[in-house]
């Protein structure tokens, strides 16, 4: 059954088609919803939304955004690489534990409290938070010093 059409936003800061076609043109992503590869980075995002065909995607980056919540991205359970460096997120909400092959995720600079909800993701190898002051946990193994990158076990 072929996707329905990305409807027209009623704003610049919603993910639509031509939006999804410029990216996939820019990095040679393939056509959509077919595409593995999705870089929405520095495109005025503030909202997820209009990816629920892209259920073949294994790389979202919408880095360096005005997103300040995740949702939406619960069905992109091929994803291994979410970018949501640079945005305005606070929290990372139980969504996010749907996506059970995400083995990289970058939430640096945000403005992060809590981390809680990333122990629940199985095969995070990955997690960039940057200088997030934040509460140890659990599953955090090793720390790079730098772009504080942590990798857990």
């Amino acid at each position: 059954m072929p996707c329905p059409p990305i409807p027209q936003p009623n704003s610049d800061d919603v993910i639509d088609e031509a939006m999804i076609n410029d990216a996939l043109a820019a990095t040679g992503g393939g056509a959509w919803p077919e595409a593995e590869t999705l870089d929405l980075s520095f495109r005025r995002v503030a909202k997820i939304e209009n990816l629920v065909c892209f259920d073949r995607l294994t790389s979202l980056s919408l880095s360096n955004n005005r997103i300040n919540e995740i949702a939406g991205v619960a069905h992109l359970v091929t994803l291994t690489s979410l970018d949501l460096s640079f945005n305005k997120i606070e929290a990372v909400p139980e969504e996010l534990t749907q996506l059970v092959n995400l083995r990289e995720l970058s939430l640096h600079s945000n403005g992060l409290s809590d981390l809680s909800t990333i122990d629940c993701l199985p095969k995070l190898s990955v997690l960039n938070v940057g200088a997030w002051q934040g509460l140890y946990q659990p599953r955090m193994h090793r720390l790079r010093i730098g772009i504080v990158c942590f990798a857990l076990a």
